[in-house]
């Protein structure tokens, strides 16, 4: 992880946030990859970090959150990995990070899509839908079979989901420009 993404999961742990630093940053990603406006999905990011009410908990720090939004669209923008748990050694643990931070990943483009901030195409729904089918390795694959046809089986999926998400951003990006 990097020092944006240390502080954020310092700042998960002090706020005593429900969501791991991979739910949360899957579902910063969303925002990251949409290019909208920070300000236009602000409220998104408030309900997301604190459940219990639509104000802003008082010590949730809005702007490290910004940064790390930030941070992550740059790394899109240049192709540098956005799955920092690409790196862990235990190949079910990565699987399961991979699971948790899609997830999360999908409720943000859920809220983009509903509140009209990012538009719902047949190709965005088709990345969704096969998100989705990611999101049911933890319950519906073995995770004890084959290590080297799981590590192949991991390679794809992750090179997939970050094609998909630089897909996402750049399809977004194009929108903006036609929009301006």
């Amino acid at each position: 992880m990097n020092n944006l993404e240390n502080k954020l999961e310092t700042h998960l742990s002090s706020i005593d946030s429900s969501f791991t630093i991979v739910e949360a940053l899957g579902y910063l990603t969303g925002f990251a990859s949409s290019n909208c406006d920070f300000n236009s999905y602000k409220e998104g990011l408030i309900t997301y970090f604190n459940s219990d009410s639509l104000e802003k908990p008082p010590n949730l720090d809005i702007d490290l959150i910004e940064d790390n939004i930030d941070n992550i669209r740059e790394n899109i923008k240049t192709d540098t990995s956005i799955l920092f748990f690409n790196d862990e050694p235990d190949l079910s643990a990565r699987l399961l990070s991979l699971s948790d931070w899609i997830r999360s990943y999908i409720v943000s483009i859920n809220y983009l899509c509903t509140n009209k901030l990012l538009k719902n195409t047949l190709t965005l729904q088709e990345i969704l839908h096969d998100f989705s089918e990611i999101t049911k390795v933890s319950t519906d694959y073995d995770l004890d079979d084959d290590n080297q046809v799981l590590e192949k089986s991991y390679q794809e999926i992750s090179e997939y989901v970050v094609a998909s998400i630089s897909h996402i951003y750049n399809e977004s990006n194009e929108e903006a420009c036609a929009n301006e």
